[in-house]
């Protein structure tokens, strides 16, 4: 029987080539160059475990990589290069030992070189075997190369490629990315896909580019693999980190692996009130949970079992259960990886001893790769430099730059060219003359046109040198790559019957104000929330939000409990309360709940004495606390809007309203005037007309206290006068009603500029402008305005999650004010 000696990559392509001459194939087989390696005793992952096992006996005998030894890549380094001290002979004693690092290498390679390394009988292959072919194969080893000529003084070589004098070019585009798009635009100019052939300078990043461009232009590729990790995989390491760690975020990766209708509910729970896996049980997963997350009572019982399985399992057992817990998956399209689990697990699993050997097992396991292949028989050819292909018409090879071509490269790490020098290992100078003989079968694989390209820069925009070898020989020239110059810009808008759907109700649109104002930051932004009313779900923890929600329930129960005293109302028992009710959330943050409130004491303590001299020195009184109104039509037959206000001050026929703040917050009239902050004036008329009161003011009070420190002095005279001007509250006052108001009333509504003449405005101008802004808004909405244009003073865009739809590409729009507020300094006011 004839054999050939063929890499398995290029088979069919050779099979085709010899069924051209002959209909059929007989007393043929056609083997890699592996297939003549005697067989395997042991499995390449029982070695390594056994080389850890054996390091660690003689762990107390290192110092520089005693600590090393607890990464699995690291035992596997140290094993792959005693396997090539077997093969090329390299005695130990030619080892370096002139530094520390140095000797414990040669300590660490002479105890693993006992193993029953493989390698021991690959050097006693049989090299004489009759009638005997070898198609041209690229060695990637010395070991290969010096085993190919040998071979090759006995037996008929087959050659690959025949140089037929093609014309040659050499050509650059910007980045990686255009020098592939000009490749392909090229290989559709010439209409000659399946005579074309790609050669890769760096296969595994290339090509995922190559597929996503080639499908853009419908671009066959010829039975192109991938290996990418199987799900499989992941799902193995998550059933083996939880047995291991037993924490909360092993958990619930684990419980991710199941289908649950509503798995936020359950981790939501987990995440407030379980410290530890083992928690989870019947009790904590009861039938009115199932339930509500409406999961069947069965899988949960599977769910409880599978968890208590690998919580009580021993480093044995944990392979072995967690390989049946995920074979209850049914993992159909996944036999191959399965096999491949299972292999491992067989071959290691009677010396896995302790945490060690666990780790190592799952990490050989993790490097299991799933190959995916298309099977085309016409298209594209993608190759490597290290896989010579039959010569089609056409190759390119793409990515020549002077790091990637030609693509030799030396020994690096920890043993690099000057660790093997004056050893048996194969010289550099003989590696690099033979690769580069092999490597000349690039230059002989076109027939008609051989392109060699390169990029000038990376996808950060650093520089890349063309390769030398290709400069000195070849002119560059620019790829005359087509594009589009000026992008056209996309309209985002709806048919306004779509929109009166979306946004109105029996003519009205409804919403609160601050909803309204958002679309003035972003129209399309708007659309989605308010119109398609699609809205994250927020995680439930405690944040900024929490802490402002206690703090208007307490200010709302003290000002409602005693208008004019509130300040002297007993805190302790208002934040205990509000305390108890967030520890009921979240046990198991005690610690920082307690801090929370401890903070949130000292800081009210502070506020409040702003609020006692700001109360001291004015005829106005809480009237509403947390005021809430709904339906309210602020635009006649058009906008009818809701909300609640933090509280509202009266005082004879006068009103004045206050919005509590977190933060540092202050009233933009430019802001107010472009659409971008109506709250808080809004508020100022709805409640002048709801109580029939005349408007005096709207104000922002902060609670913060960033610039007062812990030991704050409020008894001298001098500090407490600078405290309470740093506190004064923000916001607008009404010009009309100045005349009816004292010198004091008139203290109260200072903002941090008090002489600033946009803070007065008039409240004609308030109220229409407020309709300018309304009515514009209606009148977009009904014409299914959506368009992005988001707002260069709020610049809504920064933490968008809605970004990768709308594909903004443009600039802040700087916005325009919809109407104006005149503003007049009043005469003396202090």
């Amino acid at each position: 029987m004839k054999t050939i000696i063929c890499p398995n990559y290029l088979k069919n392509d050779y099979l085709n080539k010899l069924l051209e001459n002959s209909n059929f194939l007989a007393q043929t087989r056609i083997i890699p160059l592996q297939a003549l390696l005697p067989e395997k005793k042991y499995s390449d992952e029982a070695i390594y475990l056994s080389a850890l096992q054996k390091l660690c006996a003689v762990k107390d005998k290192l110092t520089v990589y005693k600590e090393m030894l607890q990464y699995p890549a690291f035992i596997m380094e140290m094993t792959d290069f005693t396997k090539e001290v077997i093969l090329y002979d390299i005695k130990s004693d030619s080892l370096k030992t002139d530094t520390l690092q140095q000797l414990e290498l040669k300590t660490i390679i002479k105890t693993l070189i006992d193993l029953p390394f493989n390698e021991h009988n690959f050097k006693k292959i049989d090299l004489n075997l009759p009638d005997l072919e070898i198609v041209d194969f690229f060695a990637d080893t010395a070991f290969e190369y010096n085993l190919k000529e040998k071979l090759l003084k006995n037996h008929r070589l087959i050659p690959v490629n025949t140089d037929r004098n093609p014309n040659k070019s050499l050509k650059y585009a910007l980045n990686k990315r255009e020098e592939i798009e000009a490749v392909a635009q090229d290989i559709c100019f010439k209409k000659a896909a399946d005579k074309t052939t790609i050669v890769c300078s760096d296969l595994s990043n290339q090509l995922p580019i190559i597929i996503q461009v080639f499908n853009r232009y419908n671009i066959p590729i010829k039975n192109v693999s991938l290996h990418k990790q199987s799900p499989c995989i992941s799902k193995f390491l998550t059933l083996c980190n939880l047995a291991v760690k037993k924490d909360i975020d092993s958990l619930t990766d684990f419980i991710h692996l199941y289908q649950l209708n509503n798995k936020q509910l359950f981790f939501d729970y987990v995440n407030r009130c379980i410290n530890t896996p083992e928690e989870l049980n019947e009790e904590i997963f009861p039938d009115s949970f199932i339930e509500e997350m409406d999961l069947i009572k069965e899988d949960r019982n599977i769910i409880l079992n599978d968890l208590n399985i690998l919580l009580n399992s021993n480093f044995k057992e944990i392979l072995i259960n967690g390989y049946n817990i995920l074979l209850s998956f049914n993992w159909k399209d996944e036999k191959k990886t399965m096999s491949s689990i299972r292999r491992i697990i067989e071959d290691t699993i009677h010396n896995v001893n302790d945490l060690d050997d666990l780790n190592m097992v799952i990490h050989l396991i993790n490097k299991i790769k799933l190959t995916t292949s298309d099977s085309l028989e016409n298209g594209v050819t993608i190759t490597s430099f290290n896989k010579p292909v039959f010569n089609n018409d056409y190759v390119y090879v793409i990515g020549c730059t002077s790091k990637l071509y030609p693509g030799f490269k030396g020994l690096s790490g920890i043993f690099d060219e000057k660790y093997v020098e004056n050893t048996n290992y194969p010289p550099l100078a003989t590696r690099y003359e033979n690769y580069l003989k092999q490597f000349s079968w690039v230059d002989k694989s076109a027939d008609k046109e051989l392109i060699y390209s390169f990029h000038k820069s990376d996808l950060s925009g650093k520089t890349m040198e063309c390769a030398f070898e290709l400069e000195n020989i070849l002119k560059p020239t620019k790829w005359n790559l087509i594009s589009i110059n000026s992008i056209q810009e996309k309209k985002h808008f709806i048919d306004p019957k779509t929109a009166r759907q979306l946004f109105f109700q029996n003519n009205y649109l409804y919403g609160s104000i601050s909803s309204l104002e958002s679309f003035y930051n972003c129209p399309y932004k708007y659309f989605i929330n308010h119109g398609l009313k699609i809205k994250e779900n927020p995680e439930k923890t405690i944040g900024p939000d929490t802490i402002g929600n206690i703090i208007h329930k307490l200010m709302q129960e003290t000002v409602i409990k005693n208008p004019k005293h509130y300040y002297e109302e007993n805190m302790d028992y208002l934040l205990n309360k509000l305390k108890y009710a967030l520890l009921n959330d979240f046990p198991k943050e005690k610690d920082y709940i307690d801090l929370l409130f401890a903070n949130l004491k000292h800081n009210l303590s502070l506020n409040f004495i702003y609020l006692k001299e700001m109360e001291k020195d004015t005829s106005f009184k809480a009237a509403k606390a947390e005021f809430k109104f709904n339906e309210y039509e602020i635009l006649e037959n058009k906008v009818k809007i809701k909300g609640f206000i933090d509280r509202i001050d009266t005082a004879y026929n006068l009103i004045r309203i206050i919005d509590y703040k977190t933060g540092n917050h202050e009233l933009s009239i430019s802001k107010v005037e472009k659409g971008l902050s109506l709250q808080l004036v809004t508020y100022l008329t709805v409640a002048s007309d709801l109580f029939n009161k005349k408007p005096v003011g709207a104000f922002y009070f902060n609670f913060t206290n960033s610039y007062i420190n812990r030991t704050f002095n409020h008894e001298n005279d001098t500090v407490l006068k600078e405290f309470i001007k740093n506190k004064r509250m923000n916001g607008i006052i009404l010009e009309e009603d100045l005349t009816s108001l004292t010198s004091t009333d008139l203290k109260t509504f200072y903002a941090k500029k008090p002489y600033n003449p946009k803070q007065f405005i008039s409240q004609k101008n308030l109220t229409k402008g407020i309709k300018t802004v309304l009515n514009n808004l209606y009148d977009k909405l009904s014409c299914g305005n959506i368009d992005p244009s988001p707002a260069e003073e709020t610049k809504p865009c920064t933490y968008c999650p809605y970004s990768s739809i709308c594909r903004y590409y443009k600039d802040t729009v700087k916005k325009e004010n919809l109407f104006k507020l005149k503003g007049v300094l009043p005469n003396e006011v202090e």
